[in-house]
């Protein structure tokens, strides 16, 4: 005799293909979302020319120390930015 699923085997296996897809559908809409991002950007954006003024040292974890660059640049309105480019991509040479 073949007993019919419960209601607890029922939310088990809903919870195990359904968390999974919800992850999955959240991933996607980011992914989506960034690259439209990126693309209005480059379609609507200038480019410019940046002059790394200093470096910024921060230490990331024990005896781990990362230098990130300080950039100038100019607005074509003519006002002058200076920023931390912290979200460049790590290379460790160390």
């Amino acid at each position: 005799m073949i007993d019919e699923p419960g209601l607890l085997e029922f939310a088990v296996s809903g919870m195990v293909v359904g968390i999974p897809v919800l992850v999955g559908l959240v991933a996607i809409v980011a992914g989506i979302r960034r690259w439209r991002r990126t693309r209005h950007l480059a379609l609507s954006g200038q480019s410019g020319t940046a002059v790394v003024s200093d470096n910024q040292q921060v230490s990331r974890s024990e005896s781990r120390v990362l230098f990130l660059p300080v950039v100038r640049f100019r607005t074509t309105d003519g006002r002058e930015i200076q920023t931390v480019l912290d979200d460049a991509p790590a290379i460790d040479h160390i």
